[in-house]
């Protein structure tokens, strides 16, 4: 590995271990943002993002659960669903303020009389945002967007926390807490993630998670994609049990060397899920291939979510670690755009 691949993998560490001590200011920020800029009775809320910069909807939604009296849904495109619209929340979120999608849905948004809160560290986003006088949350600048989804999560249920019945700030203080004593044995080389990363090995893994955790697994797939430089793949339960076992069943053992399958769980995951999971993980391994139940810790889903960020941190960066891939880079998203624009 060179000295720059080092440097790489080390800044990204470094980077991950502050996710957790980012929720806390984020959401206090974003309680203050919330207190001047939505309305005082509870609106359905969607949340516009893409990769990175988008991920923090489903993390709130799945932390806020059945408790909010409001819908909240994650939008990855450029196009707007019907009924955003005049009494309905638009938040736009592109951590370089330059995301095309994201630009093009804050003026639709707009023209359809939505409020709008933007999300963002820089760029056209925020300029349009203060000349059109549209509230702003300042992401921490100077870093990868991915790694700023800390402030981006305790920013959102920042800015919807006086809709709920009853503040989640003790929640969230008392989940930061336990996932900032339980990082240090993530990121550890003899702690879970990397000896997920040694059982992984250069296989290519399906993560697969209920609708609680599917969040989680979207995230691992896009660290381990954008780290680790390697395909990854995730899908819902139980949904997966009606076509997925079809795959794995079918599964050629030559070929089972080069799959794996890991499934998310939690302490609250119900029965039927996890004797559905506990079947397909005995179906793969039996067809050759790697598989692996992952228990998220954690009694409350802020908790396990923030968990989940951080476990999955460290994973992508102990499989970048083993296949010398710098993590930072992402040139492969530059030359897209860059080709996009020509």
């Amino acid at each position: 590995m060179t000295a720059g691949h080092r440097a790489d993998l080390d800044r990204m560490r470094s980077l991950v271990a502050t996710l957790p001590d980012q929720v806390d200011p984020g959401f206090r920020a974003g309680a203050c943002l919330g207190e001047s800029a939505l309305r005082i009775d509870p609106s359905p809320v969607w949340f516009v993002g893409m990769g990175g910069s988008g991920i923090a909807g489903d993390l709130a939604a799945a932390a806020l659960g059945d408790r909010a009296g409001f819908s909240l849904h994650a939008v990855r495109g450029p196009e707007l669903p019907p009924d955003l619209r005049k009494g309905t929340v638009a938040v736009l979120s592109s951590y370089s303020g330059e995301t095309w999608e994201v630009l093009r849905a804050y003026d639709v948004a707009g023209r359809r009389g939505a409020t709008r809160v933007v999300f963002a560290a820089g760029g056209q986003l925020i300029d349009r945002a203060e000349k059109d006088g549209v509230p702003t949350f300042r992401l921490p600048p100077d870093q990868p967007p991915r790694t700023a989804v800390g402030s981006a999560l305790g920013g959102l249920l920042g800015l919807v926390d006086a809709w709920l019945p009853t503040s989640n700030a003790g929640r969230i203080t008392h989940a930061v807490g336990r996932t900032r004593r339980r990082s240090p044995r993530f990121a550890s080389s003899r702690g879970p993630a990397a000896a997920l990363a040694r059982a992984v090995g250069d296989r290519t893994p399906y993560i697969y998670a209920g609708a609680d955790l599917l969040p989680i697994a979207r995230r691992w797939r896009t660290d381990i994609e954008e780290n680790a430089k390697r395909l990854a793949m995730f899908d819902g339960l139980p949904e997966a049990f009606h076509h997925a076992v079809v795959g794995w069943d079918a599964l050629p053992r030559p070929e089972a060397a080069r799959w794996g399958a890991i499934l998310l769980r939690w302490s609250g995951t119900g029965r039927d899920l996890k004797r559905g999971a506990a079947y397909l993980e005995r179906l793969a391994r039996s067809r050759g291939a790697f598989a692996r139940t992952v228990q998220l810790p954690g009694d409350d889903p802020i908790e396990y979510l923030l968990n989940g960020i951080v476990l999955g941190g460290y994973l992508s960066l102990f499989l970048a670690e083993r296949s010398r891939a710098p993590p930072l880079r992402t040139d492969a998203i530059d030359r897209l755009k860059a080709a996009l624009t020509t």
